[in-house]
């Protein structure tokens, strides 16, 4: 029995440790704790006990929960941890620890999560009822057992809404019972909310707690069917659910925002006359002159707001989200306060500190302001912060309030525009949020470029409030570009002050078309690429990604020799080099396999609760890979580029993932916490060091294509997906060449990337498509197709490639819509012009038709397209002495 004679509420060390030390190489250990040096003896290592009086009761339930003591500030249910859950019908009960999700047998679930209900995104429970095992009446539930202070007001906000459903597969769920109740231990408890509900927008409540000031309670959240125990379709949200503790903050009031909203926009118009003022900063660059001013508010950034103007147009966006650890500062229902602030100005930049009452103690966020080649900064730290072994303190998430105009069109990723668009969250991801820069068209003709040094987690449109801004996490730059001429002019001037740097194989890689292959024999894979050098198609790079010793995303990181024989490998090697295409087999630092030489979880990501973090499944053999840690892989890698190198001497290279998922943040085995910076420095690292090994400038690839490793990859198959993959939907959309305009002179796109994504499996907007051929040439990016030889790989080829070899060397200047945003004009450097027509009706322009998914592209050398000729489709290409 440990801690016998300690008394209520008195703390004490622990840790657990269960293995065998191994010769203190700790190989196979699990520790409760941190593993930390002589952990038995180190108090670092100990986790930090609370002890309370026993909570054994008598009744169905068993156990409570331990004991939890509140105080004078707001609790976020889903962030306390002694919670359990379950599901009773009638005398059946059965309970769960916090910490799982679900119950298969009963198929009942109470997970913590985020949902987006009717454009509003909240933290909090996602949960079912039971509906198997006989128990499809029963009720799902979440209890805490709680010691409230002797303060008051004491109350439990939240808000409820029910999963959508997908017809006419599914039907409508008739509801969902949402109950609240309260009780004493061993008690069945008061029920003081009450909601049978089935809408699908988050519906606010809030419970008085007042009555059970100073008092020990069993609060229990409760899902059920409703009276017809239908259960169809019953996945039910707790948004945001909370205790609040005291009285809530003041919102601000609405002519405080009025005025400071002036204020702000009068120094941004006093800013664009180019004078410079506190909190005004002159803004002049390729969009022309204008101005940004800041207003302050009582909590700094947070009720303050930022202005953009010309002496025509405004925008200004009101506050500025900063939250510590998963707390939004001044929310209702956050613990974390802004107790002061104070402003230096120094050298022209205004400097705001903000000084923030946490749980864990005074923590100053600071933000300052400067300026760069036209564009605004914002720079966000934590000056004195002294984070823990797991990085916090740390913000979770910073981003830009909404406007006061409304939103028109909205742009992000490899390039989507959503005209007056519905609410969205995009993900941050090599399909998605490709980008760290967003764009924004607004109603008044004003435009507005965001971006940040740091990769973002996702971009959020929230129509109702005008809200379309990047979330970022950690110590981050932003950048603001003003514009009256559209956001893609702000991306143009963006690209001049990003910092994009071509790697060193950038410069072998323009222009060439890519062939991709996935399986098949090495053999006639090498004959297809003599082919393909018969027909021309020698400006190309030849990706082959299923090769590997064992076999296809199994047993790595041992790759080489190649499966199928050296032999047959080298002749597609020899047929590349003879034809003059580029050879770039496929690797993988992602997945480790703990059947692989050298596995260990000292070489895996962690998880924020101390699980190691799962990668690729591989059905086929049904093993279960572990993600690489991004400091641990580079002595693996080294050895199979050396392998490589000696033995097939490839002229490429592609690295699967490193641009699909976005740079991430992670823990390893001791829990120590590492930024998303560190992860892209480590992979971006992988590139320099294979080019490096391979030599002779060797174009980096990888797969889909965030713009977090340019300077370090050559280039990507951008796997350009249409909007509404991703739930983004409105009045209008399309793609758009939106990543190019920032990024075209430093990275190559490989077209649409893979064509059964780009089309979603539709062959109809595949390779050789005349959608995704269109696609292609308005950013000027490299072709691809299939390879290494088909038809459409050849017709791809022929059609494209002079003119996008043309475009890939000259500078991306403007883009423009047409009568829609199915109608897009590019123009380049060289004075190309790409008229492309992604919709219907037909549109005349440039002395030809263009019918729906048609182009017209013209340069000094080359010029192409897909056009209606007497009422028929065709394709041409023409160059000086070739038709």
């Amino acid at each position: 029995q440990i801690g016998a004679d300690l008394a209520d509420g008195s703390t004490m060390g622990m840790n657990l440790l269960i293995g065998d030390a191994d010769g203190d190489r700790r190989q196979g250990e699990v520790c409760l704790g941190r593993q930390a040096p002589n952990y038995w003896l180190n108090p670092q290592s100990y986790l930090r006990l609370t002890f309370s009086g026993a909570t054994e009761v008598s009744g169905t339930a068993g156990a409570l929960p331990v004991l939890t003591r509140l105080d004078r500030r707001t609790y976020r249910l889903a962030n306390l941890l002694n919670a359990q859950w379950g599901y009773t019908k009638g005398e059946r009960t059965d309970t769960f620890s916090a910490g799982t999700r679900g119950d298969a047998k009963s198929g009942a679930t109470f997970a913590t999560g985020s949902t987006m209900r009717g454009g509003t995104t909240m933290a909090g429970f996602n949960c079912h009822p039971p509906y198997r095992d006989g128990l499809a009446s029963g009720v799902v539930w979440r209890q805490y057992f709680l010691e409230l202070p002797k303060i008051k007001p004491l109350a439990l906000s939240f808000a409820t809404a029910i999963r959508d459903h997908a017809p006419p597969a599914e039907s409508a769920s008739d509801g969902v019972d949402f109950r609240v109740l309260v009780g004493e231990p061993g008690e069945e408890g008061t029920e003081l909310f009450a909601r049978f509900s089935d809408s699908k927008e988050w519906q606010p409540a809030e419970v008085d707690l007042s009555d059970y000031a100073g008092q020990r309670i069993v609060l229990k959240l409760v899902a059920g069917p409703g009276p017809k125990g239908n259960t169809n379709c019953d996945s039910a949200y707790w948004g945001d659910p909370a205790i609040r503790v005291g009285r809530p903050p003041v919102p601000t009031k609405e002519e405080d925002w009025a005025e400071r909203t002036a204020k702000a926009v009068r120094l941004a118009r006093v800013a664009a006359s180019g004078t410079k003022l506190i909190g005004a900063y002159p803004l002049k660059g390729r969009c022309g002159a204008f101005g940004a001013g800041v207003a302050m508010g009582r909590q700094g950034l947070v009720d303050g707001v930022i202005a953009f103007a010309n002496h025509e147009r405004a925008v200004a966006f009101r506050g500025f989200t900063i939250a510590i650890d998963g707390e939004e500062v001044g929310s209702v229902n956050s613990s974390v306060r802004c107790r002061d602030t104070d402003v230096e100005f120094t050298r022209g930049h205004l400097t705001i500190l903000h000084e923030l009452d946490t749980v864990n103690g005074m923590v100053v966020a600071r933000a300052r302001f400067s300026t760069e080649q036209g564009a605004l900064r914002l720079a966000f730290d934590m000056p004195g912060a002294r984070r823990s072994l797991r990085g916090t303190p740390r913000f979770s998430t910073l981003a830009l309030g909404g406007a006061d105009a409304e939103l028109f069109r909205v742009y992000l990723g490899f390039g989507n525009v959503v005209e007056k668009p519905n609410a969205f969250r995009a993900r941050a991801s090599g399909f998605v949020l490709s980008t760290r820069h967003i764009g924004t068209d607004f109603a008044n003709g004003m435009s507005l470029l965001q971006a940040s040094d740091v990769y973002p987690s996702a971009a959020v449109c929230q129509p109702q409030t005008n809200t379309f801004s990047l979330q970022v996490p950690h110590d981050a730059t932003f950048t603001f570009i003003p514009s009256a001429d559209g956001a893609f002019a702000a991306a143009r001037h963006y690209r001049d002050v990003n910092g994009f740097r071509p790697a060193k194989g950038h410069a072998n890689l323009l222009g060439r078309m890519c062939l991709d292959q996935w399986g098949g024999d090495y053999g006639m894979a090498a004959k297809d690429l003599e082919r393909a050098a018969k027909y021309g198609l020698n400006h190309s790079i030849f990706v082959k990604h299923s090769w590997q010793r064992w076999g296809y995303d199994y047993r790595l990181p041992d790759i080489y020799p190649p499966r199928g024989g050296l032999k047959s490998f080298l002749a597609m090697r020899d047929a590349c080099r003879d034809g003059g295409i580029l050879f770039a087999p496929h690797d993988n630092y992602i997945d480790f396999y703990p059947d692989a030489d050298g596995y260990s979880y000292d070489h895996i990501i962690f998880n924020h609760d101390g699980s190691p973090q799962r990668a690729w499944f591989n059905k086929g053999r049904k093993a279960q890979s572990y993600r690489w840690l991004p400091h641990a892989f580079m002595p693996w890698l080294e050895r199979n580029m050396r392998l490589l190198q000696r033995g097939a001497a490839p002229t490429g290279l592609f690295i699967d993932v490193f641009t699909a998922m976005p740079p991430i943040d992670y823990y390893d085995r001791e829990g120590r916490f590492y930024t998303r910076n560190r992860t892209a420095r480590e992979w971006a690292k992988s590139f320099d060091r294979s080019r490096s090994i391979l030599g002779g400038d060797a174009p980096m690839l990888s797969e889909a294509g965030t713009d977090a490793l340019i300077g370090s990859l050559d280039g990507a198959q951008s796997d350009h997906h249409s909007a509404d993959r991703w739930g983004a939907t409105g009045v209008a959309d399309d793609r758009t060449p939106w990543h190019d305009m920032a990024s075209h002179g430093s990275f190559v796109l490989l077209a649409g990337g893979l064509g059964s994504r780009y089309g979603n499996k539709d062959p109809k907007h595949t390779y050789g498509s005349d959608d995704y051929l269109t696609n292609t040439v308005m950013g000027g990016r490299n072709p691809m197709s299939d390879g290494p030889f088909s038809r459409r790989a050849v017709m791809t080829y022929w059609l494209l490639h002079d003119l996008c070899d043309d475009l890939a060397r000259s500078s991306f200047d403007t883009h423009a819509f047409g009568k829609s945003v199915r109608q897009q004009h590019t123009t380049f450097g060289d004075g190309s012009r790409v008229w492309a027509n992604r919709g219907e009706p037909a549109w005349d322009v440039a002395g030809h038709r263009l019918p729906e998914y048609g182009f017209y592209a013209k340069g000094p050398k080359a010029e192409a397209g897909i056009v209606e000729i007497d009422g028929q489709r065709a394709a041409f290409a023409r160059t000086d002495d070739v038709l």
